[in-house]
């Protein structure tokens, strides 16, 4: 499966020039440092990890290239794969504006996928899905002679957080086993300036990683830069349920064997709705990807109907996400990181709630919260990305 997407994929590999910036040094996020040996810590949270029944769980990965005349290439990808007893996944590459997608269901020993106008179905066992993904979704425990340096503390969600660099001598093994799907390999002189791989638990859930890989090439006995940025953050788990429809099911009769495919029907999606900014961005995608309408009479409004008692609104004049179930309204503020269901008002940041609300309330408060960070991963974007300045 994974050797079928690459192939795939790397038909529409196309670069052209990019003015966007990406940082070529790494900072080191704060944390409230807890004494103790993190290694043995973070050995023993990845050792007695369970993989949950049912999870969802979004990737979103970038590659930034920058030339010595400072001309910039990228080639950025997300995934969202949702599993309960059915599997859903979305995948997307975009370079330079040159998008590919994929959207598969996994029910009945078959994974049905459609990738740029050609449909086909591969047999396979639910636990080889996650190997469709093409970035790892599971912490890995690194030989501890290999790290440079583990830091472990709290960040500012109270996540056990773990932050790690790795020898530079056996940084670029790693990346390339481990990450680089672009096959930098290929390149001259190719070295590890810098790299950080962090991990946070919520008690024993593994929960995201970020990572970020800092390189260097020769272009023409020039040296170019090259910029590897990774997130991971997984979402509802042991909660997560996928409902496919009859009508879906039908359609997928039509499907043809994976091996019977005709790569001349590839066709090429060119705009990826990449806006001036990352709020535009998600407003483009919103639309095309997720299905929201804008609402009409109203300016930088967007709705869609989850199902007949649920409604999702995105609000960009006032930064905020609604999640309307009947005629009770649930927002957020992703500027204020605040919620609020009629007099109730919850600080997620701080945990403290206003005294009009109850438990069941908070619960649901956190939850519209998850909700927008799915819609966004399925965008290809984090709350990081919209909460900066646009």
């Amino acid at each position: 499966m994974k050797k079928l997407l690459i192939l795939l994929f790397t038909l529409f590999i196309l670069f052209g020039c990019n003015k966007g910036i990406e940082e070529t040094s790494i900072d080191l996020p704060n944390i409230d440092t807890i004494s103790g040996d993190a290694y043995e810590e973070l050995n023993n949270k990845i050792s007695k990890r369970e993989m949950p029944t049912n999870y969802s769980v979004g990737i979103i990965s970038k590659y930034e290239f920058i030339y010595p005349d400072e001309s910039r290439n990228s080639f950025s990808m997300d995934e969202v794969m949702e599993k309960g007893d059915n599997i859903h996944l979305e995948q997307n590459i975009n370079s330079n504006g040159l998008k590919s997608s994929l959207e598969g269901y996994y029910y009945d020993g078959k994974l049905y996928s459609s990738y740029n106008g050609i449909t086909y179905y591969e047999e396979m066992d639910s636990n080889d899905i996650k190997q469709a993904l093409l970035f790892p979704i599971d912490p890995y425990l690194f030989n501890k002679d290999d790290i440079k340096k583990i830091d472990m503390g709290n960040d500012e969600d109270n996540y056990l957080t773990f932050i790690l660099e790795i020898k530079k001598d056996k940084a670029l093994e790693l990346f390339l086993s481990r990450y680089d799907i672009y096959g930098l390999n290929g390149l001259n002189d190719i070295e590890v300036k810098e790299n950080q791989i962090i991990y946070r638990f919520d008690g024993d859930d593994y929960l995201k990683e970020n990572t970020k890989f800092i390189l260097s090439s020769k272009s023409n006995n020039e040296e170019l830069d090259i910029i590897f940025t990774m997130n991971v953050n997984y979402f509802f788990i042991n909660d997560t349920e996928v409902l496919i429809s009859e009508d879906k099911k039908e359609e997928h009769k039509e499907y043809v064997y994976y091996q019977d495919i005709d790569v001349n029907n590839i066709s090429e999606i060119i705009d990826d709705e990449i806006g001036e900014s990352n709020i535009d961005t998600f407003k483009n995608r919103i639309v095309s990807r997720l299905g929201y309408e804008a609402v009409e009479g109203k300016d930088n409004i967007y709705r869609t109907e989850y199902n007949e008692n649920e409604v999702y609104t995105i609000d960009f004049n006032n930064n905020t996400f609604v999640y309307t179930n009947y005629s009770i309204d649930y927002s957020y503020s992703w500027k204020g990181d605040i919620g609020s269901m009629g007099k109730c008002t919850f600080d997620y940041k701080k945990d403290i709630s206003s005294s009009e609300c109850n438990e069941t309330t908070i619960d649901t408060l956190k939850r519209i919260k998850t909700y927008l960070e799915m819609e966004l991963y399925y965008c290809g974007l984090t709350m990081d990305d919209i909460i900066e300045k646009d």
